[in-house]
């Protein structure tokens, strides 16, 4: 397939690179510079200390027909890529951003295209505008929010490299809250904190209000199997044990965060249901208070 990545950040070139293995690749970047570094250098990955380098096909803007276009921007770039999501010759795209706080801004591209949504469950750090670092394994899944053709789709993206799958789900909806627990208990803390992963299950305190906060979220997203979910929670926060949070990773660059994505979500809907969600609360405020103005 001819396929269009858009955004050249961490996800972005981690999906770009393996994606090139089997499919034609544009990678849409922000800036015109970064396009010519991609087209002149590739994309470099770093994975249990060996280099590879791939190359791809980078643009600022394009006017190529697509048969997909992955969208990897955060959430909160999301409106600044509108323009460019509502003229690209492009039927079909695939959402691939944090939290739930886009699905209002899917609803409206919907209307017009095929879109597909989906979460990506692998770890990767930017180093530079073309090298990134592939920090942990998983995988992409992926349902279908208004489209036709998944099926065809879903065979098309199983021939990915198998460092790279794409699982398929009926149920887009529950791929995107099981993902949303985790990035709420986990990537808030560790920016208001400034510490990895692990210091959440080392520190006895910051482990209860960890659970605090898992315990607002379920009631809020109306979680049933609470058990398995807590328990998910706690394998990501020890699979990732020396991550860097992107939430952190944002703060500590002075980058906006994908908060409003994730808790402003929560809070959201809390409020809509008329619930009280203290600790969900302070969290997003303290996060809000920390991200430059």
């Amino acid at each position: 397939m001819k396929l269009a990545v858009l955004g050249g950040g961490a996800v972005g070139l981690l999906t770009a690179f393996y994606l090139s293995q089997a499919h034609t690749i544009t990678v849409i970047t922000r800036s015109q510079k970064q396009a010519e570094i991609l087209n002149m250098h590739g994309i470099t990955i770093s994975k249990d200390g060996k280099e590879e380098t791939r190359k791809v096909h980078a643009a600022h803007k394009s006017e190529e027909a697509f048969d997909l276009c992955l969208v990897t921007v955060k959430q909160n770039q999301l409106h600044s890529v509108r323009n460019t999501i509502e003229t690209l010759n492009c039927d079909r795209f695939l959402f691939l951003q944090n939290g739930m706080g886009h699905l209002s801004f899917m609803g409206n591209i919907s209307q017009s295209k095929e879109v597909y949504v989906g979460i990506v469950e692998h770890g990767v750090v930017k180093m530079d505008a073309a090298h990134i670092i592939h920090t942990g394994n998983g995988c992409v899944r992926w349902g279908a929010y208004s489209a036709c053709d998944k099926y065809m789709l879903a065979k098309e993206l199983a021939k990915t490299h198998e460092s790279f799958p794409f699982v398929f789900s009926d149920n887009w909806r529950q791929i995107l809250i099981e993902k949303l627990l985790i990035n709420a208990c986990i990537n808030p803390m560790t920016a208001l904190l400034n510490v990895k992963n692990c210091e959440l299950l080392a520190n006895p305190a910051y482990l209860a209000f960890m659970e605090q906060i898992f315990n607002e979220a379920v009631s809020v997203l109306q979680v049933h199997e609470v058990e398995s979910s807590w328990k998910k929670v706690l394998a990501v926060c020890e699979k990732t044990a020396e991550n860097t949070s992107s939430m952190r990773a944002d703060l500590l660059n002075g980058r906006k965060t994908e908060i409003d994505a994730i808790l402003g979500y929560l809070i959201n809907e809390a409020n809509a249901k008329g619930k009280v969600v203290p600790h969900l609360s302070f969290l997003f405020a303290s996060i809000k208070a920390a991200e430059p103005s």
